[in-house]
């Protein structure tokens, strides 16, 4: 896209986990600014392209900081147990074999600790100062490192969060880097273009499974509705309440079948005259319908909660197609 806008390539970097060997080729022909490193054998192969072309390519090495950001766990990018970036341990020793490697210029370091932060920046802070410890280390080896990506991971806004302001975020870059002489980039990117916004789409199906509430979206294919929709309604219902309001809703459906049939088989086998044992047909059954009546109109049950997530789904529905 960039190249398409007419931006030099000096201006850009390519810093996508997955990067194609057609990619990097046409990064390094544009003469790109930076790319950004995920591991050593990431570094081999650019080093390869790059010394076929007989060009040197700047980089930075991304590290992981081993930092939690205390957002949602599908993205979070800066625990050690995440894919993203090498372990801040390992990072002098690669850094010093980049250095070393044809077609290779290290530039310095990069980090994203994840997306959507809106817990304060004590995260952004201690990722920041370990990677500001980390650059004094390899300049101590006598390994050039003039710059830092600081990511992003900004949040916003969505419904009540209260996330922490840009010069927040600053002020943690500061005390972590801001006296290291550092030339530092930013990617505020959902801070920039979240707010400026709306997703709009057709609703075309709706329809209920086993542990979750489905939309079919025009053009968003197929997918859970992991938000909320007007007034607040969670569109996602736990499995084990909905499977519960269905077995419960079955046994009553079943009782009150058996009870007209229990009476008339008692009739027909005591020959319509009174005997106690017509008690058992007529009050068991009539006993068991009444508890699982209980369960389900009694508040604060799973079945109770289940069956009102749903009837809250099915009110908001016909907005969500006005939409």
């Amino acid at each position: 896209m960039g190249h398409r806008r007419g931006h030099p390539g000096g201006r850009r970097q390519h810093r996508l986990t997955g990067k194609t060997p057609r990619e990097l080729t046409l990064a390094i022909a544009e003469g790109i600014g930076q790319i950004n490193l995920e591991s050593a054998e990431e570094a081999e192969m650019l080093s390869a392209i790059a010394h076929g072309l007989g060009r040197a390519v700047p980089v930075a090495l991304r590290v992981n900081p081993d930092v939690d950001a205390r957002t949602h766990a599908k993205i979070t990018t800066g625990r050690s147990e995440n894919k993203f970036g090498v372990d801040i341990a390992l990072a002098p020793a690669l850094y010093a074999r980049i250095a070393t490697l044809p077609g290779l210029s290290p530039k310095g370091l990069a980090v994203h600790i994840g997306s959507q932060i809106t817990e304060g920046v004590g995260a952004f802070a201690a990722a920041y100062r370990r990677l500001g410890e980390l650059v004094v280390a390899l300049r101590a080896q006598g390994l050039p490192v003039t710059r830092v990506d600081c990511g992003g991971g900004l949040g916003i806004s969505y419904r009540d969060e209260t996330p922490p302001s840009p010069a927040a975020f600053a002020g943690a870059i500061r005390a972590g880097l801001g006296h290291l002489d550092l030339e530092l980039m930013v990617e505020p990117g959902r801070w920039i273009a979240g707010p400026a916004g709306v997703l709009l789409a057709s609703v075309l199906l709706f329809y209920l499974g086993l542990a979750f509430a489905y939309f079919v979206l025009l053009p968003a294919m197929f997918a859970f509705l992991t938000t909320t929709v007007p007034e607040g309604v969670v569109m996602t219902t736990d499995i084990s309440a909905y499977l519960s309001f269905v077995l419960v809703m079955g046994l009553a459906s079943g009782i009150a079948f058996e009870v007209p049939v229990a009476v008339l088989v008692a009739m027909i086998f005591m020959h319509l005259k009174y005997d106690w044992r017509l008690l058992y047909f007529l009050l068991i059954p009539v006993c068991i319908m009444a508890v699982m009546m209980m369960v389900v109109l009694l508040p604060d049950t799973p079945v109770k909660k289940a069956y009102q997530s749903m009837a809250r789904v099915r009110a908001a529905l016909p907005s969500a197609r006005r939409r």
